[in-house]
């Protein structure tokens, strides 16, 4: 997992959240799409899914969301590109950039500086994806404490 942060940001302080986040979860793989979704209900939080760039893209105008993971590798638009057209969504709209998680199964290293900030990565996570440490990541780039399983001792991971 790589985390990208300004070192002139101070860290947030985690707090509490509560209630559920809306996480938007873009991947042209529906078996990766099932175990996102069904991972990520399981920890009590609402998951929106798109099977590609441009159908996310529509979900997120659409609809209110506090996080977004998105493939890297995808036909059409790769992550890179979907990050890009999210913050260019929201410097029109004029509100905070939604937090933008690139997921990838690539072992390639992701470490074009220019390319992070041009699309907006806040964050990268390799698959297979654990559970607990993706949802650190996305506490981190919310800036929030994110709540755990709702039964105790369970973990769960891809």
């Amino acid at each position: 997992m790589t985390r990208f942060a300004d070192p002139d940001e101070k860290p947030l302080v985690p707090r509490d959240l509560k209630g559920t986040i809306t996480i938007l979860a873009i991947d042209d793989s529906p078996v990766v799409i099932e175990i996102l979704a069904q991972g990520l209900e399981a920890y009590g939080h609402k998951v929106l899914t798109a099977p590609s760039g441009g159908q996310g893209l529509e979900i997120f105008e659409q609809k209110a969301v506090d996080v977004v993971l998105c493939d890297l590798a995808m036909p059409g638009m790769s992550g890179w590109d979907v990050g890009r057209a999210i913050r260019v969504a929201c410097g029109e709209k004029r509100v905070r950039k939604c937090p933008f998680i690139l997921v990838t199964g690539c072992r390639c290293r992701v470490s074009d500086d220019n390319r992070i900030v041009e699309s907006g990565v806040d964050a990268v996570v390799e698959k297979p994806v654990e559970f607990d440490g993706l949802l650190e990541v996305i506490g981190e780039v919310l800036g929030k404490r994110i709540p755990g399983p709702k039964v105790e001792g369970t973990q769960r991971s891809q």
